[in-house]
């Protein structure tokens, strides 16, 4: 049995800084993983940590070639260390909440190629029953998203749950998506139920290069001996949404980030290679829930179900 008296953790002053990278150093186990975690240099990470380790009196971590461990003081600190972090979290929520007239934020991160369709009915009827409730959805990048709901700063994450580590998220399947094939209107693909990827070898193709099932695709086409050719890359779906709009070339986006009013563009299933995906609610294990962001979250899924259920009747 490890004893440490209570002198041995009566430490100097410390900020918040100091916390969070020994945390990102437990988790990554890695100096160079954790400082790029924390978006900070190597040296300051490392410093950091010599730092505390100097106020508590002894190594936190043990250090190899291989990586890190905490040591069996580590492993105390970093307990307590978590605990006082979802505490701050906590503090921070509320104080949010206090400047917000009292009321309270739902934050919502939607991975950029989330479209709103099959979410703003479940979110108007949730929010009918319960007018205080304020929803801020922020879309970013995927990896923006995990990031900032990991910190606690969004509630949930809706997004694409593909190998996402499962120790860290939990996931809650709202609905499946495919993929279609998205082209102007008047464009020859309006004409047929359905466009296999072969015939795009024809058209301008426009890529995007952070598609979670550009892997995929790329595999597909060489398999089958299809060169396709994109002279044009964005991250944006919304820039590729225009350019297709312009008459620029032809894409392959998650179906419902595209709405069914949009005037200029039309699409169609993509038939071969048949892609599908699994759009989540996506938590942080080690962030507690809200009873307001678990009643959102069950709208969600029984909205999504029953559409779905819709769908498959037409």
């Amino acid at each position: 049995m490890i004893i440490v008296a209570a002198s041995q953790l009566k430490v100097a002053p410390m900020d918040l800084r100091q916390i969070r990278y020994f945390l990102a150093l437990c988790e990554h186990r890695n100096f160079t993983h954790a400082a790029s975690a924390c978006h900070v240099s190597q040296p300051s990470l490392t410093q950091s940590i010599r730092k505390l380790e100097q106020e508590f009196g002894g190594a936190l971590v043990t250090r190899s070639r291989s990586g890190c461990q905490p040591t069996p003081l580590g492993k105390i600190v970093r307990t307590r260390f978590a605990a006082a972090m979802r505490e701050i979290l906590r503090a921070e929520a509320d104080a949010d909440r206090y400047v917000r007239l009292k009321h309270v934020p739902i934050r919502i991160g939607l991975m950029e190629t989330i479209g709103i369709e099959r979410l703003a009915p479940a979110i108007a009827a949730h929010r009918a029953v319960l007018p205080e409730i304020e929803f801020e959805l922020i879309s970013e990048a995927a990896a923006v998203c995990l990031d900032r709901l990991r910190e606690g700063w969004f509630d949930i994450v809706i997004g694409g749950a593909s190998n996402l580590p499962e120790e860290l998220f939990q996931c809650e399947i709202l609905y499946p998506e495919d993929y279609v094939v998205v082209f102007p209107r008047g464009h020859r693909f309006g004409t047929s139920d359905g466009v296999d990827l072969s015939e795009i070898t024809e058209e301008t193709l426009l890529d995007r290069p952070n598609c979670e099932m550009r892997d995929r695709l790329v595999a597909f086409s060489i398999e089958e001996g299809i060169e396709l050719y994109a002279p044009y890359r964005t991250n944006n779906v919304e820039t590729m949404k225009r350019l297709v709009s312009d008459r620029v070339g032809v894409t392959v986006l998650p179906r419902y980030s595209v709405s069914v009013d949009e005037p200029k563009i039309d699409t169609r299933p993509l038939l071969r290679p048949s892609l599908t995906r699994d759009v989540c609610a996506i938590r942080a294990r080690s962030q507690p829930m809200r009873r307001q962001t678990a009643d959102l979250v069950r709208k969600l899924k029984s909205h999504c179900i029953s559409r779905s259920h819709q769908d498959a009747a037409r």
